[in-house]
């Protein structure tokens, strides 16, 4: 027997061997397996792959998914292999056979599936400590979106597929799975942590089609058993945008008034022109813009796709004392092209949009003496607050023939917050001053 023959029994008898030890004491090839997706076949229609690999890692109560177990399964097209989960829960896994590739018609599904394959390989889900966890996770969630697609012919919501049972089964699973070894959560989490990640990033976002340009994703079927997916994953990169306003208050000539009260005003930002449907931002709050103490506010960002176009409608939502509330609505169009992919960056809405009408009043005297007489002649100083006692102002008004006298325009501002008081400072003889004074509050635009 020559040496090369030697080396070539040598060679089965080893794999023999590995192959019996990893039979029997449960170590998984799919650790030894490359989960990532480049360079595994994309197309939809008629590539090959064989099931190398399927590792049943969980068996008990999943009936609400329509089956008892959780297998982590592995395509092999070539060099190259690929995760795979389960769309048709119950049904056998063919360890062997070759798989081909088809279009999957998902219907209202597809954006789900969308955002639960994004899930599982955004931000290295698919590569960390905790990689099988979130494995688990997302064939649990693929399980419901599909069982629920096939009991309706309608689009559905989040709110149908994250119900208070299906929250309870995964993590359960998870908890059971953790504690016989099988998964390992990252330090600080819990079972409930995974599953609130998932339902937002694959049931809240994917209702709004968030990831839809992320993923491309294929069905793979061997005729008889398991209908497969995968996927291939490329982020989308993003830019970061918010909003701010310098808001001014100004008088019935649309002249700045100084010292406004503007703080505490609140825009909302919406996404349709009539102001219905409020925009969110990039962590899913809704929009909103409060005016400080300097007049300035600013909106949490918001998450466009750089080649992304996207209008937004600002408008008063609520005003304070002292101003109007001005109901227009403000249109912005931002353009994610015209930033940096991954920066962040502020657009600042035009000032002569966001102006609001200072409430304002002039003070009127009519002066009669005992006598019923009006009294021209009268002089009277006008005083204000200055946040702890009446100041003199230095103006003064003098009543007319007529026994009447008109100030100027006076304005809310931030320190006097409307209080004024006029006090008699002389009267012609034969009458007598006798220190008269009235203090007066601004309440509306007119006071």
């Amino acid at each position: 027997m020559n040496e090369k023959k030697h080396l070539r029994i040598y060679k089965k008898v080893v794999a023999s061997i590995m192959a019996f030890i990893m039979l029997f004491t449960g170590i998984s090839v799919s650790n030894i397996f490359t989960e990532a997706n480049a360079a595994f076949p994309a197309s939809r229609a008629g590539k090959s792959a064989k099931m190398t690999w399927n590792n049943r890692v969980f068996s008990g109560n999943l009936s609400m998914l329509g089956t008892g177990c959780i297998e982590r399964i592995i395509l092999t097209s070539g060099k190259n292999q690929i995760a795979a989960f389960c769309l048709s829960p119950g049904k056998p896994l063919n360890y062997g056979s070759t798989y081909k590739s088809s279009e999957l018609k998902a219907g209202y599904a597809k954006k789900y599936y969308n955002a639960a394959l994004a899930y599982y390989y955004a931000d290295g889900h698919n590569s960390g400590s905790d990689k099988y966890t979130y494995r688990a996770v997302t064939q649990m969630f693929i399980w419901r979106i599909s069982r629920f697609k096939a009991s309706t012919s309608k689009d559905f919501k989040s709110s149908q597929l994250a119900t208070d049972s299906f929250k309870s089964c995964v993590t359960k699973t998870l908890t059971t799975m953790k504690n016989s070894g099988k998964v390992t959560f990252a330090k600080g989490k819990s079972a409930t942590d995974y599953y609130n990640k998932a339902k937002k990033l694959i049931f809240d976002q994917g209702e709004d089609k968030k990831h839809d340009k992320e993923i491309e994703f294929i069905k793979w079927s061997d005729g008889a058993g398991q209908i497969l997916l995968t996927g291939s994953y490329s982020k989308v990169e993003e830019v970061y945008v918010n909003l701010k306003i310098k808001k001014t208050g100004v008088n019935e000539n649309g002249k700045k008034v100084k010292d406004a009260n503007l703080s505490g005003v609140v825009y909302y930002v919406y996404d349709d022109v009539k102001c219905t449907n409020r925009a969110k931002d990039k962590d899913g709050n809704k929009l909103s813009i409060t005016i400080g103490s300097d007049g300035e506010g600013a909106s949490s960002y918001m998450k466009l796709e750089n080649d992304e176009n996207k209008t937004v409608y600002i408008k008063e939502h609520k005003n304070v004392s002292g101003v109007n509330i001005n109901n227009s609505a403000i249109r912005i169009d931002i353009k994610g092209s015209d930033f940096k992919e991954g920066s962040k960056n502020t657009i600042t809405v035009p000032t002569n949009s966001t102006v609001d009408k200072v409430w304002h009043t002039q003070i009127v005297i009519n002066k009669k003496g005992n006598d019923d007489k009006k009294i021209k002649g009268a002089v009277f100083s006008i005083y204000e607050w200055n946040g702890k006692k009446y100041v003199d102002t230095g103006d003064t008004i003098t009543t007319d023939a007529n026994g009447k006298a008109t100030s100027k325009e006076y304005y809310y501002t931030k320190k006097n917050v409307g209080k004024f008081m006029i006090k008699e400072k002389s009267v012609p003889k034969p009458y007598v001053n006798e220190g008269w004074s009235q203090v007066l509050k601004i309440n509306g635009t007119k006071g």
